[in-house]
C-alpha cells in the first residue's frame, strides 16, 4: 500500500502505481482532482482499480479529520453512495496501513502534524518514506528531525538541477524505518 501526501495531480504516485497493490493520493487543492481523474482513465483498468484520490490536506490524511460524503472521491468521482462504500473509516488508517509514503511538500517542508505522525508511530505506518523536495533548507530540517528522532534512517539522497542557471535544487531521498 502506498500513500502519497502533497500529491498534486499525482505525477509521482501515478508513475509507481504499477508497482503497488494500492495507491491513495491526496492534495489539498481541489482543482487537482479533475486532472488526476483524466490521467487515471488513461491507465489500464487493473491499475485504475487500485487508485484512490482524496482531496485533503496532508495533516488531515495522517491525523484524521471529520469528513462528509463530498470530501471523498475515488478515481472516477463516483456517486455519494459509491463513495460511502469505499471511504476508509478514518483517514489516519490510510497512513497507518501504508507500507510506502511518498511526500512532495511545498518549499516550507512537511507540516508539523505529518512529522509528528512519522516520528510517533514506531511500529505502525510506512516502512519506506520517499521524500521529494524543492526546498533544500526545509528538506534538511525535516530529515534531520526524522533521523535524530531515532525512527528513520536516511538510506539515500540525491540532488537534481532541473533548472540550469538557477539555484533551485530538487532533492530525492529514501528513508527507511529502523
Amino acid at each position: 500500500n502506498c500513500l502519497e501526501l502533497y500529491g498534486g495531480v499525482g505525477t509521482i504516485g501515478l508513475h509507481v502505481s504499477d508497482l503497488v497493490s494500492k495507491l491513495i493520493s491526496s492534495d489539498e487543492n481541489p482543482y487537482n482532482l479533475s486532472c488526476f481523474q483524466k490521467t487515471v482513465k488513461m491507465l489500464p483498468q487493473e491499475i485504475q482499480d487500485i487508485i484512490t484520490y482524496i482531496p485533503q490536506r496532508a495533516t488531515d490524511m495522517v491525523v484524521g479529520a471529520s469528513s462528509t460524503r463530498n470530501d471523498y472521491y475515488n478515481r472516477t468521482g463516483d456517486s455519494p453512495k459509491a463513495q460511502e462504500r469505499t471511504r476508509p473509516q478514518s483517514y489516519s488508517s490510510a497512513f497507518l496501513n501504508a507500507d510506502v509514503c511518498i511526500v512532495d511538500p511545498p518549499r516550507k517542508g512537511l507540516d508539523k502534524e505529518v512529522l509528528d505522525a512519522l516520528l510517533n508511530n514506531e511500529t505502525l505506518g510506512p516502512k519506506l518514506l520517499i521524500y521529494v523536495s524543492c526546498g533544500f533548507p526545509a528538506f534538511q530540517r525535516d530529515t534531520t528531525l526524522l533521523v535524530e528522532g531515532g525512527v528513520w534512517k536516511l538510506q539515500h539522497a540525491e540532488g537534481f538541477v532541473l533548472f540550469p542557471g538557477s539555484d533551485a535544487l530538487e532533492t530525492l531521498a529514501f528513508l527507511v524505518r529502523k
